[in-house]
């Protein structure tokens, strides 16, 4: 069975149960499977669906943010054209990204909306500014 049968039959068997109320041996025949196999299914969507939890894209960016103005204060030879070198982007989006310069304002339906400070930066994002400030993602809390 590929993996995304698998998913979706794990997710049926779940939603058997808290949906429509069947017992193990109901939904055991409903999927055609042995009672064995529908427990299972149960168990491991409710794994994931637990671990689901816990994933993060983003993270805030106000630690990162004070990290980076303490490295530059701290080591002399670093600026931000410097970090944004040594994390594959540029000065500019480096600040965006770090919540130093809003974001671009842009045009939708025909309003002009307003760049934002992101309060938020992604996990990736973070972990390359982070290591071209010399610090290992793990000595991060969050990464």
């Amino acid at each position: 069975m590929c993996p995304a049968c698998a998913s979706r039959r794990r997710q049926r068997a779940l939603a058997l149960r808290e949906t429509d109320g069947l017992s193990d041996e109901q939904i055991a025949a409903r999927l055609d499977v042995t009672v064995e196999k529908a427990r299972r299914l149960i168990e491991e969507a409710e794994q994931l669906r637990d671990l689901e939890r816990y994933k993060r894209d983003s993270i805030p960016v106000e630690p990162i943010r004070a990290l980076f103005e303490r490295r530059l204060q701290e080591d002399s030879t670093l600026n931000q054209t410097r970090v944004a070198k040594l994390a594959r982007t540029d000065r500019i989006e480096l600040r965006r990204a770090i919540g130093l310069t809003p974001t671009a304002s842009r045009v939708v339906d025909g309003k002009l909306r307003p760049g934002k400070l992101r309060s938020e930066i992604t996990v990736e994002m973070a972990s390359r500014i982070v290591q071209a400030l010399g610090v290992a993602p793990h000595e991060v809390p969050w990464l």
